[in-house]
């Protein structure tokens, strides 16, 4: 009941954000407040992790793409330094440094400043 609750909750997301796309700087998990990651955490634990995963890949992916696409191939970073459990808790742990300021921080800035603080990619 949890994983159809979850595809469920998943799909309203995805066909809510994509008929306001035109709006919209980021969208999914990565474009999510951390409060929406941690509730989502919360009630599906692993079952979710799989989608934040994927989330992160794609941010992380992608900011090396636009480096590449702005002739900037010398500052592109080895996204594969950690793995993804590490790169989650850093992410909470940054939601929680957010939330003792009373905040509710977007997801991507906290990956924004994890990506800033990769090595450079040696080839």
């Amino acid at each position: 009941m949890k994983k159809l609750s979850l595809y469920i909750f998943l799909a309203l997301m995805v066909c809510n954000v994509s008929s306001k796309a035109e709006n919209l700087m980021s969208w999914g998990l990565a474009g999510g407040y951390c409060s929406e990651m941690n509730k989502l955490l919360d009630e599906y634990g692993e079952e979710i992790e799989g989608y934040l995963e994927s989330a992160i890949q794609g941010f992380l992916t992608g900011a090396n793409t636009a480096l590449v696409l702005m002739d900037k191939e010398n500052e592109v970073r080895n996204i594969g330094e950690r793995d993804s459990k590490f790169i989650i808790n850093y992410i909470k742990e940054e939601c929680e440094k957010d939330k003792a300021k009373g905040e509710d921080q977007q997801v991507w800035p906290i990956l924004g400043l994890y990506f800033d603080g990769l090595p450079y990619f040696n080839k």
